[in-house]
């Protein structure tokens, strides 16, 4: 069956067109459209920023964080290394001390020990060593100075006894350098033979 449009044709054209067109409900529906686009890209922009905007802010705590951390171990650092330096001073002020020390009553008993029973002391000069001398043997002497510190002159039967009387000595852990400075047999004395006998002192921190 054929349809038929009874309208004027100056109202079918209209119509036409108006139908072409879209009309009023066509322009609000776009308008819809665009508005909750808009909307949406507003929504989407807001929520990238407020998740970049948490990310820098993570950042920032962890960063701060990190500082603190670095500033701790800074301290701690600089706190360990006084301590070492304290300690060092310490050390220092007790090696001063002991390069000095002698244990006077030890070390004569030593000496009475060593010293050959044909041997007779007649003089004895000890000094204890300064401090401040390379290994704590702080009384030697410049270069082709005699020994110090240690002095003893006696008598005893023969020169090979006072060569004895000088190996003896030389095992004295606080004698160094042990030198014989005078030997001679004396007419007065039976044939005895005099000697006189110099050595540098060391420190017991000094000794071997």
């Amino acid at each position: 069956m054929r349809h038929v449009n009874l309208l004027p044709a100056e109202y079918a054209e209209r119509g036409w067109l108006a139908a072409e067109a879209g009309g009023p409900e066509t322009t609000k529906r776009i308008l819809t459209l665009a508005g909750a686009a808009t909307a949406l890209v507003a929504v989407v922009l807001a929520g990238l920023y407020i998740h970049e905007r948490s990310v820098v802010n993570d950042r920032k705590g962890t960063l701060s964080a990190l500082e603190q951390q670095v500033a701790e171990a800074e301290a701690a650092a600089a706190k360990a290394q006084a301590e070492q330096a304290s300690g060092q001073a310490r050390l220092a002020a007790v090696q001063s001390i002991t390069a000095q020390r002698m244990t006077w009553e030890k070390s004569l008993r030593e000496f009475a020990q060593v010293l050959p029973a044909n041997a007779l002391v007649s003089s004895l000069q000890v000094q204890a060593p300064v401090a401040g001398a390379v290994g704590g043997a702080s009384t030697t002497p410049t270069t082709g100075a005699a020994p110090a510190g240690f002095a003893i002159s006696g008598v005893t039967s023969s020169q090979r006894a006072v060569a004895l009387v000088l190996d003896r000595l030389a095992l004295l852990p606080w004698l160094a350098d042990v030198t014989l400075q005078s030997s001679s047999r004396s007419t007065g004395t039976g044939g005895a033979v005099q000697f006189s006998i110099g050595a540098n002192t060391r420190s017991e921190g000094a000794r071997p």
